[in-house]
């Protein structure tokens, strides 16, 4: 059986008398990192069929299933890697460091698609009443905190710690 982070890697076998293309899709919608096929042939060559959900322009690949199974751990590796990367990279490029106002905030809140915001808080609740109406709120305080915060965002007075302000949805 093959392991990987921990946990014995799963495979579901679908039987079930649909198109092929209409199986695979489902199984790409639902997240399954490799969508394998099996037929006849491949029985006969000892190869399968493989689709990487995470680049479908590339097609099928024919590894044997001794390579496939060899590379299995390594393959769902690169996998996860690429959606941590791509999860980070989204982050990344919503998320604002430049913000210093209270309508900055609101300027940036109020844009469609809007991310996360990370300033200098005073910590003093009655202070996220300017962005309220918004639905903004402090998500969460970083383990980091820089030595100087300088002022907060939201009312100028010295703030006491950095924080990740985001929409609750």
């Amino acid at each position: 059986a093959q392991v990987f982070d921990g946990e014995a890697v799963r495979a579901h076998l679908d039987a079930r008398d649909l198109p092929t293309p209409d199986k695979r899709w489902e199984w790409v919608r639902k997240g399954v990192p490799f969508i394998l096929e099996i037929g006849p042939r491949d029985i006969e060559k000892g190869t399968v069929a493989v689709t990487d959900r995470l680049d479908l322009a590339a097609g099928k690949s024919f590894p044997t299933m001794a390579e496939f199974l060899g590379a299995l751990p390594a393959r769902l590796a690169a996998h996860s890697a690429r959606l941590f990367e791509a999860a980070r990279a989204m982050r990344e490029a919503r998320t604002r460091r430049d913000i210093t106002s209270a309508d900055g905030m609101r300027a940036f809140f109020a844009e469609e698609g809007s991310g996360f915001v990370i300033a200098p808080w005073s910590e003093d609740e009655a202070s996220l009443e300017a962005i309220a109406d918004l639905g903004v709120s402090v998500r969460c305080l970083p383990y980091d905190q820089p030595a100087d915060v300088g002022p907060c965002v939201l009312t100028g007075r010295p703030a006491k710690r950095v924080a990740v302000f985001a929409k609750a949805y």
